[in-house]
């Protein structure tokens, strides 16, 4: 099976320039700013925004990225809920058994972890990890030097 195919914009964006290497009959979606879905809630509808914004400045967003916007959107939502969960009820908690306390671990803790993983992989795919963000190339970008334009 192998990696997944990087999608031809985040390749540009990574500097690649073998031609050979281009998908030159990738699907183009239609360009722009998908609707926001009703089902996300008030922390979800703000890092939409945000997000959107982000994804549209690299040039990167489609009206057909809804689905994995909302996901994205949904799963970040989640993991401030956990977290918040997790600052007040704390990571771990005793649980009085027959003879003896057991610490157990705190259920928001679990699902913390989970949606930062999840977290983790979605921002993969859209090119938004800090080592992803390192190799991002902005075609005529003016604030780079000769040498950084050689290496780009």
């Amino acid at each position: 099976m192998g990696r997944k195919r990087k999608p031809t914009k985040l390749k540009l964006l990574h500097g690649e320039d073998d031609k050979r290497r281009l998908n030159e009959f990738e699907p183009q979606p239609p360009p722009g700013q998908p609707p926001m879905p009703d089902t996300l809630d008030e922390v979800g509808r703000a890092k939409w925004v945000d997000l959107c914004d982000t994804l549209e400045s690299f040039g990167l967003l489609s009206r057909v990225a809804h689905h994995s916007l909302e996901l994205y959107c949904h799963t970040y939502a989640n993991y401030l809920t956990a977290l918040q969960a997790c600052n007040r009820y704390g990571y771990v908690f005793a649980e009085r058994g027959d003879s003896k306390t057991d610490l157990r671990r705190n259920p928001y803790a679990l699902e913390m972890h989970q949606a930062r993983k999840e977290l983790m992989n979605l921002q993969a795919e859209w090119g938004l990890t800090p080592s992803s963000a390192a190799r991002l190339v902005v075609p005529g970008d003016a604030n780079l030097t000769e040498f950084e334009r050689l290496l780009a």
